[in-house]
């Protein structure tokens, strides 16, 4: 009998599966490829938010955890996918000034927040108020983690739509399709709505549109932030986005999505570029804007991972390895991860 099953291979998937590897145990993992709001995003890590300039929620905690994580992964796999790539934040007018250099003098923030203002000139952008650096973040790239992942150990992957009338719950564990496990952990993102053994009406889900850009002018050593991301991809092409709507839960692109891009690309660029593609996401969003690491109250062999938001890249490994310890040695899992917070 394997020791976990897990539906979704994202972020939150990808993760709880290391810490198995880690451990040596045994697991399978079903999933649909190319489906799922991570390999959609542009990967970022970034501990602070830049709207308000303070530190994400535990964001210490998980940074740190997250850098060892990937680290310790790049050494097995002998290719790190984590990018460090500084971040350039936009000023929309010179009296963000004081805020961001009272911000970069506070602790925590000290570590991440370059203490100066730069107006030196960023090729083929407008920042005529200045701009801020953070140091310390980048992006990892989730795509090609997933693909190496895969090709380490093809054979305990199946390609498919997780189909729960296949699925057998026992007091001591899960059979599916000839699968037999003693836990099931449910990865699925927003896709955990389709679920009938986890209702979240909790998870509200943010619906994202982005482009994907080609644009040979622009530079691509830094993220740059503004109303949006832009972010290198490599070869000159650029993930831009990306938009937030609270109402619409399609995965298709729309004309309003599109006009609101090309708007803010407008504001702080004239030099050219083609859109490659544009697409659309759901975020797996929680109202509070915090995860989920959930065991299920009456089917005790079955858990959840979700709500990881935009911030999955930098909470993943540390909400796994809670999970993993829940799991396997029977730690409490924190009320503030939990349904009883609501």
């Amino acid at each position: 009998m394997l020791h976990s099953l897990i539906v979704g291979f994202g972020l939150a998937g990808m993760a709880y599966a290391e810490q198995l590897h880690k451990n040596n145990l045994s697991y399978r993992i079903v999933y649909q490829p190319g489906g799922g709001s991570s390999l959609q995003a542009a990967g970022v890590f970034n501990p602070t938010i830049l709207k308000r300039y303070t530190l994400a929620w535990k964001a210490l905690s998980f940074y740190q955890e997250a850098l060892d994580f990937y680290n310790q992964q790049a050494q097995r796999l002998n290719k790190n996918y984590l990018q460090f790539l500084p971040i350039l934040k936009i000023f929309p007018s010179p009296s963000e000034h004081n805020r961001w250099l009272t911000a970069a003098g506070s602790p925590g923030l000290d570590q991440f927040l370059d203490a100066q203002i730069y107006h030196s000139v960023i090729p083929g952008f407008k920042s005529s108020s200045g701009f801020g650096k953070v140091e310390g973040g980048g992006r990892l790239r989730i795509g090609a983690l997933q693909e190496a992942l895969i090709r380490e150990n093809p054979m305990i992957f199946r390609e498919e739509l997780f189909d729960h009338d296949a699925l057998k719950i026992h007091a001591d564990g899960i059979e599916y399709k000839g699968i037999q496990a003693k836990h099931l952990v449910f990865c699925q993102g927003f896709e955990i709505h389709q679920n009938p053994l986890f209702k979240l009406p909790v998870l509200n889900g943010c619906k994202g549109e982005f482009f994907v850009v080609e644009a040979p002018d622009w530079p691509e050593d830094f993220i740059l932030k503004s109303s949006i991301f832009i972010v290198p991809l490599g070869g000159h092409r650029f993930w831009v986005g990306a938009t937030f709507d609270w109402q619409d839960k399609s995965i298709s692109p729309t004309t309003q999505g599109e006009k609101w891009l090309k708007d803010r690309l407008s504001r702080i660029t004239q030099s050219p570029y083609r859109i490659v593609d544009h697409r659309a996401q759901v975020r797996p969003t929680v109202s509070d804007r915090r995860p989920l690491v959930l065991q299920h109250p009456d089917f005790k062999p079955l858990y959840a991972l979700n709500g990881l938001g935009a911030r999955g890249v930098l909470m993943a490994p540390q909400l796994s390895r809670i999970l993993f310890e829940a799991i396997q040695y029977k730690q409490p899992i924190p009320e503030d991860l939990g349904l009883q917070r609501f």
